[in-house]
């Protein structure tokens, strides 16, 4: 195939190049056009313009107003029931969260590219201009108490840092976490401080807590005395088993937080009254 001078200069010139890619949908850019050529691949992963838009590099601030912030709609495909929480983006859903619904557990042939280590989705962003801030909340109780476990974690400083919550440090707590353990029920997911639980805001002002933060996390646990040891497993536990499973005999571990993040721990016994 033979192209004119004027759409070889417009694949040659990097500048014109940025601008016809831009025009591409995300998965496009994603799985397809940086295989097209060293030249196209270079210029995806250094053009700040095009690693913003695919929520792999946080969005500068810009002249005029600030921009609409917007979810991954990528990773809102392939982890629907957790980016579905979000009431603002998603009012009419009423989808409650559970892992089962996660497209590599309900397309198991996926698993694999799902979990590489170098997976794309473990870097992405879960929204433009990023969030910072990520709580993860739990409240136990028995006939004699109960417990409350609160950890935040954030950026120090956004300005210094310049990143955000990916998706990989949303994703692992729901399946390492201690606080996050879906043996009584699954965790609730809460999006841009908005917390329609009153019981929660009620237990994190006991810590101390008035604000929710970017993304909350939250889990139950009730026990009774006539609790005992049981076979039963929920789906969600089956779920969070074959995926520590996988990381075991991948010999992986989860990430963590990286350079410029902090961590929070907040805790609290109490005795009904």
């Amino acid at each position: 195939m033979h192209f004119s001078t004027s759409n070889q200069w417009a694949l040659l010139a990097p500048e014109l190049l940025e601008m016809i890619l831009l025009q591409l949908d995300m998965r496009t850019l994603v799985a397809s056009a940086q295989r097209v050529c060293r030249a196209w691949n270079d210029l995806i992963r250094e053009s700040s313009f095009i690693q913003e838009a695919l929520f792999l590099k946080p969005i500068k601030k810009r002249k005029g107003n600030p921009p609409e912030t917007t979810i991954n709609p990528l990773l809102a495909e392939a982890f629907a029931s957790i980016f579905e929480q979000n009431e603002a983006v998603f009012p009419q859903s009423k989808t409650e969260f559970t892992l089962i619904d996660l497209d590599m557990i309900q397309n198991p042939e996926k698993k694999a590219a799902y979990l590489r280590p170098e997976a794309s989705w473990r870097r992405m962003l879960v929204q433009q201009p990023p969030a910072f801030k990520l709580g993860i909340f739990r409240w136990s109780g028995s006939p004699f108490g109960y417990g409350i476990g609160y950890e935040m974690q954030q950026l120090k400083d956004a300005q210094t840092w310049h990143d955000g919550i990916r998706m990989e440090m949303l994703f692992e707590p729901l399946i390492f976490h201690r606080n996050l353990t879906p043996t009584f029920s699954p965790a609730s997911v809460y999006w841009w401080g908005e917390c329609t639980s009153s019981t929660i805001m009620h237990r994190l002002k006991e810590l101390g807590i008035t604000t929710v933060p970017d993304i909350l996390l939250c889990a139950y646990a009730m026990v009774s005395c006539t609790d005992s040891d049981s076979d039963f497993e929920n789906d969600d536990e089956r779920v969070v088993d074959q995926i520590q499973a996988w990381y075991r005999n991948m010999g992986l571990q989860p990430k963590g937080l990286g350079d410029g993040w902090e961590r929070t721990v907040h805790e609290k016994l109490g005795t009904w009254d």
